[in-house]
């Protein structure tokens, strides 16, 4: 009733436990054909951020272990937005 957006994922200790990743996507999948109000997802590995744009994830969110990234928040962002485009290339 009257929400601006859903947010699918749990962040925090305990986020990349078991297939939380597939279930993720699964939910992401099952959202997007149903309803309009856009979802975030979050992304607790670099690798899954194309994997959700591809799902239909409106926003993808990085979660702590990509922030927690040797390589600096720039590259992180860089990255992230090279999977967005190639993902969202794929869908056309």
């Amino acid at each position: 009733a009257g929400a601006d957006y859903v947010f699918f994922g749990h962040p925090g200790p305990g986020e990349t436990k078991g297939n939380a990743a597939e279930l993720l996507l699964d939910r992401v999948m099952w959202w997007q054909p149903l309803f309009e109000i856009p979802c975030v997802a979050l992304a607790t590995s670099l690798d899954q951020v194309g994997a959700l744009a591809s799902a239909g994830a409106d926003f993808v969110a990085l979660g702590e272990a990509a922030l927690e990234d040797p390589r600096g928040l720039v590259a992180v962002v860089s990255e992230a937005e090279r999977a967005l485009v190639e993902a969202h290339g794929a869908q056309k």
